[in-house]
């Protein structure tokens, strides 16, 4: 499955980014991760919505380049140096977002990836600990940092990006991905009544140059099995707009995922097995 460090996501002209994802003029967003594969796309969608957009990454250079290449350039849109791995520093990020650009009203964490494919026995407790770091504790840093002001603006937004796979048994990944989407739904029903949302992305297999870095083979999946990326996203800001805790994009993994839920336990560890397999 994938993180969508690798998508793209519609600009203003091909349906309607603020509609989806809220009102409001000279909003701050603040994307994480925003130097991956994502997020400048990511960044300049918003960028050209009208809003007033914080990049933040570890790398100062290039957080700095990406707001300085954003409609409207430096000074409407500012790089921030982070490493979400430590709560100070996203607690600092979150000050400095807010006393350079104000409070933000709409957090993308798009920080995440993928790493295992081998058995619970197999995986190297070094490899487990990656993949905790950059789906868990990345994940509670970021949204800890920033959710006082999140929960302070008008129709605030917090989306995560998961994966279908926590719905599998596929080993410390599913594990992962299962952690950051209850977390996420968890603190949907937190702010519920407020205005305020959190939404899990979960999508599937997303023609991306993610699946190359996981080092999966052509027939990973079936070709019915494979998602269009612009597609995926205006599916999930449709689902933010409607307040959903969890986005699955299309109709086919919404089934899936639907039966995978019901499925006998040891059917769905047979699921797992074969999906490490064909990694």
């Amino acid at each position: 499955m994938t993180d969508l460090e690798t998508t793209t996501i519609p600009r203003r002209s091909e349906g309607g980014l603020r509609d989806h994802v809220g009102p409001g003029s000279e909003r701050v967003v603040v994307i994480t991760g925003a130097t991956g594969k994502l997020g400048p796309t990511v960044a300049a969608a918003f960028a050209e919505a009208g809003d007033r957009v914080a990049v933040l990454a570890r790398d100062g250079a290039e957080v700095d380049a990406l707001a300085a290449s954003l409609p409207g350039g430096p000074g409407r849109h500012l790089g921030f140096t982070a490493d979400l791995l430590s709560a100070d520093d996203a607690i600092g990020a979150a000050r400095a977002v807010r006393e350079r650009l104000g409070p933000p009203a709409v957090l993308l964490h798009l920080a995440g990836g993928y790493a295992g494919g081998s058995g619970i026995a197999d995986t190297d407790p070094a490899q487990l600990q990656d993949l905790i770091d950059v789906n868990v504790w990345t994940t509670f840093f970021a949204i800890r940092a920033f959710i006082a002001d999140i929960r302070a603006a008008q129709d605030g937004r917090i989306i995560t990006v998961s994966s279908v796979a926590g719905f599998m048994q596929t080993g410390t990944y599913s594990a992962a991905k299962a952690w950051a989407t209850t977390f996420t739904a968890s603190l949907a029903g937190e702010l519920a009544g407020t205005g305020v949302t959190a939404t899990a992305l979960c999508p599937g297999f997303v023609r991306t140059e993610f699946h190359q870095r996981m080092g999966l083979r052509g027939q990973a999946a079936p070709s019915w099995a494979w998602l269009d990326a612009d597609r995926l996203v205006a599916d999930c800001l449709r689902d933010v707009a409607r307040g959903r805790a969890v986005s699955i994009p299309s109709l086919r993994y919404r089934a899936a995922t639907a039966a995978l839920r019901h499925l006998p336990l040891r059917l769905n560890q047979a699921i797992g097995r074969r999906g490490r397999r064909s990694r």
